[in-house]
């Protein structure tokens, strides 16, 4: 099935104890990227908070067109404190634990509700379609700070399987870049197997789990991992290669009816031949190849191997994906492109 790019978003978050300066240069990197959403805790135990700092909080975002989803003690939210945060902007509200049901149908009635994807229970959707909030539920993931606290991906896979067949929009998280957020510094993802991942194979394993949002954990983020969630947005990935003029910097799409063995380049059938050697050896994972003269109707198509596939005459050796660059290659989604780079 084709991923369906333009339900997937990219966001960040931003954290009042690092200041007004930080929280305004990631908001103005999230409005130049085009991105809406951030995620803010507002129950940090260093740094509590009264409303009217998470009023200008709320306030402040919304100037660079960006929603928060502000992680709130139950305590906060008091009736006076709901109208103060629904006129200041705010739309979305994480529930990390639910309370009674007057409760949750005043904060339904106010914000998007945001439950805890780890300990929703079919009970609390069963609370929230009486109520009439079911269509419009998103369910965040923890990030774990501590390291081996993170789940499994077939956990997260399994958890969001369960969300998508009640109709549930699922958001998580992937680390950040150094300097990453205190107290521990050792990333913020909800896999653990992410936080030390390459970000884009973290993000292609997330997409394939069925995440519709997916957001930065830690504050920071290089310009490197800026250009990778700008490519994902975009529709494609970057992989370093060694490939043709031709191809490189260009977008690659696959077809619609895509091969479980080959990524067929669309556009590239009758156009001219890049040259290369004819392929003689095992095809290996990565390698590019263009269909020659013996292969008739097909001259001119590129393919890229997806598997180990056998030598064929009617195809020539073009170039080939890095080895460093395989493992993302195979785990991208169907429906991104590919753009070819020289290291």
């Amino acid at each position: 099935m084709e991923t369906n790019r333009a339900n997937i978003s990219f966001g960040r978050s931003i954290y009042i104890n690092l200041g007004e300066q930080v929280v305004t240069q990631v908001l103005e990197e999230m409005k130049a990227a085009r991105q809406t959403v951030a995620f803010t805790s507002f129950q940090l135990p260093e740094h509590p908070l009264e409303i009217s700092d998470m009023i200008r909080l709320v306030k402040l975002a919304r100037s660079y067109e960006v929603d928060l989803v502000p992680d709130i003690a139950h305590k906060d939210l008091t009736k006076e404190n709901i109208a103060l945060l629904k006129n200041a902007g705010l739309s979305y509200l994480r529930l990390d634990e639910f309370g009674d049901e007057a409760f949750i149908e005043r904060c339904g009635k106010s914000f998007t509700l945001v439950v805890n994807a780890s300990t929703f229970t079919q009970r609390e959707y069963k609370l929230l379609e009486r109520l009439g909030f079911s269509r419009q539920i998103i369910a965040c993931h923890n990030y774990y700070p501590k390291v081996y606290s993170g789940i499994s991906l077939s956990k997260f896979a399994d958890i969001n399987q369960k969300l998508k067949a009640l109709g549930v929009k699922v958001l998580a998280f992937i680390p950040g870049d150094e300097p990453l957020r205190g107290p521990l510094h050792e990333g913020l993802p909800t896999v653990e197997t992410h936080r030390n991942m390459d970000t884009r194979l973290a993000i292609c394993e997330l997409i394939a789990a069925n995440t519709d949002m997916i957001l930065v954990g830690d504050t920071y983020i290089n310009e490197s991992t800026q250009k990778v969630m700008k490519d994902f947005q975009e529709g494609f990935v970057s992989l370093k290669a060694e490939a043709p003029a031709e191809l490189r910097g260009k977008v690659l799409h696959d077809r619609i009816d895509a091969s479980d063995f080959v990524y067929r380049v669309l556009g590239t059938r009758g156009s001219a031949l890049l040259g290369g050697e004819v392929s003689t050896t095992t095809r290996a994972v990565g390698e590019i190849n263009q269909a020659n003269v013996r292969y008739g109707r097909y001259q001119g198509e590129i393919e890229i191997a997806k598997e180990e596939l056998p030598a064929d005459e009617r195809q020539n050796v073009v170039g080939y994906i890095l080895p460093s660059e395989i493992a993302v290659f195979t785990a991208l989604p169907e429906g991104f492109g590919i753009q070819l780079e020289v290291e």
